[in-house]
């Protein structure tokens, strides 16, 4: 509990200090240190300017990819369903587990 009591009080302080005093030197501070430490800016710029110079391919699948997963568990989520959500996504994973493995 103390955690989340810590997260709040944070996150009050934060936007306390963005909106009466946004050159504050600790807030300027702290959102450097978020930038490069916790979303790794520098990495993630370099990454997206390589990315940008790669070609798109769409393609059509017959089924859900792997990649597809957490976008279906939130369509699944807001359905109503006498099926329990991990009930679905057992069904849905041992179809697509199914379909890719070759039949003996």
């Amino acid at each position: 509990q103390s955690l989340k009591n810590l997260q709040a009080s944070s996150s009050l302080f934060y936007d306390v200090f963005q909106k009466y005093d946004s050159s504050n030197l600790l807030l300027n501070q702290a959102t450097r240190e978020v930038l490069s430490q916790e979303l790794d800016i520098a990495r993630l710029s370099e990454t997206l300017a390589q990315v940008s110079g790669y070609g798109l391919t769409f393609k059509t699948l017959a089924r859900p990819s792997p990649m597809a997963v957490p976008l279906l568990v939130e369509r699944l989520r807001e359905k109503l369903s006498t099926e329990q959500l991990s009930a679905r996504l057992d069904r849905i994973i041992a179809g697509m587990e199914k379909a890719v493995t070759p039949e003996k």
